[in-house]
């Protein structure tokens, strides 16, 4: 039955069943023919990207290497033509020698020109350096800084002669009449004077604590590694003070507890600067002869307790209140800018002698506090020109400082003007002058 069945269908197709299936063989050749037409269109261009790739390898090898050939042939053929040099002469190279006519300057000229060298106390050598690369231009070229502490660095500002080497200094102090007048005996007839700022740092309690007043020597002899031994002065002993009334017995007890600034920081050399020093100089007696040695100076002046008593904290808005909050008989040692901007939560100052301000730094009577002034040839400045830029840029302290290097500005009357309406420094303007360390 079956078979008959598929014999008649063979045989007499029905209409829609032929063309159904008309359709579908149809359409099986089409897929079949494009598959194949896009086998052979792919294979094609891979062929003819091959060749192209191959002819343009052919193409730039023939040109280099007829341009090779070519160099070759007319640097022979000029070689031959030149005429022959004398045996005298083989001795120097004709190129060694510059034409006089060429107009064009080597870079070895363009490159000779002078840098500024600049000075620094070690108060003021960070400041600086940090100041100068963020503003220095891309194409300019650093000047050169070295540090010297203020009584050397006027020496070489003014050495006589050849000797003079630098172009401008920054120093921490003001500059005397006698240093002035050893200037001009060497021939540095126009000074300029520039005033930047200051420096200054405060030692500060919680804010309702109990007032105090403590000297140098107070905080140095409650703070420092070693101490002169109270029995016998010419012994130097690990400290013992745990009391302030242990310290100085005009002081009222209280536990020792001081938190400074992090070694190695610009601020924590203004510690030993300001503060330590002063206090260990305070020390120096004919009984302490060990005061006077240079060689002890850093271990005996420098040099803190380690027995938790000093603590090291890093000078932001959040670790001073929580260190003071956790010890409220504590006392912080901040630079002045943080100090107003965080005024608030401490005490007045807890140093002996007036309060802290712009009217005491600038007189002088504020302990903890220096000058930032800067110093300069006029005749090297028009000389140089590396050094006018710097010049510029310090004497816009004001401007930008970060807050880590107990920077303070300029109020506007010390604002000074612009170096060039500036008159030179005569030697009546430091007559009568304060001393500053």
């Amino acid at each position: 039955m079956n078979d008959e069945f598929l014999q008649s269908l063979r045989r007499d197709p029905p209409p829609q069943f032929a063309r159904r299936l008309k359709r579908q063989l149809q359409s099986q050749e089409a897929r079949r023919s494009w598959s194949l037409r896009t086998l052979l269109f792919v294979i094609a261009g891979s062929a003819f990207a091959a060749g192209m790739f191959f002819f343009e390898k052919q193409s730039d090898e023939q040109p280099q290497v007829a341009q090779s050939h070519t160099e070759v042939a007319t640097a022979t053929s000029t070689i031959s033509a030149l005429p022959a040099a004398p045996k005298a002469a083989t001795q120097i190279p004709a190129a060694a020698a510059p034409s006089p006519a060429d107009p064009t300057p080597s870079t070895e000229a363009i490159h000779s020109r002078p840098v500024a060298n600049i000075a620094t106390s070690s108060l003021t050598d960070a400041l600086v350096r940090s100041f100068l690369a963020s503003r220095q231009r891309p194409q300019s070229d650093a000047p050169r800084i070295q540090t010297l502490e203020p009584d050397a660095a006027f020496t070489a500002l003014c050495a006589p002669g050849n000797e003079r080497q630098l172009d401008l200094i920054v120093t921490s102090r003001r500059i005397s009449h006698a240093e002035f007048m050893n200037c001009r005996t060497n021939g540095v007839g126009r000074m300029i004077e520039l005033k930047l700022g200051y420096q200054a740092l405060v030692l500060a309690s919680a804010r309702h604590s109990a007032p105090v007043q403590l000297s140098v020597g107070d905080v140095y002899l409650a703070v420092a590694k070693q101490i002169p031994d109270a029995a016998d002065l010419s012994r130097i002993i690990a400290n013992t003070n745990f009391t302030w009334d242990q310290v100085n017995n005009k002081l009222a007890y209280r536990p020792i507890a001081v938190f400074g600034p992090m070694r190695d920081t610009p601020l924590r050399l203004l510690f030993e600067t300001l503060l330590l020093e002063p206090g260990c100089n305070a020390q120096r007696t004919s009984e302490a002869p060990q005061f006077t040695a240079p060689e002890r100076h850093a271990e005996l002046c420098h040099a803190v307790r380690d027995d938790r008593l000093y603590s090291e904290v890093e000078q932001t808005a959040i670790l001073i209140p929580q260190s003071l909050w956790a010890d409220p008989h504590g006392f912080v040692l901040v630079d002045y800018p943080f100090y107003l901007e965080n005024k608030s939560q401490l005490s007045a100052s807890a140093m002996a002698g007036p309060e802290p301000s712009l009217a005491t730094f600038a007189d002088g009577t504020y302990p903890l506090a220096r000058p930032i002034y800067l110093y300069a040839d006029d005749t090297r400045i028009g000389r140089i020109a590396d050094v006018f830029e710097p010049l510029q840029s310090l004497q816009r302290f004001g401007l930008w400082v970060p807050n880590r290097f107990g920077f303070v500005r300029l109020d506007e009357q010390e604002t000074p003007r612009h170096w060039r309406l500036k008159p030179p420094l005569t030697a009546s303007d430091l007559v009568p002058q304060r001393s500053v360390p």
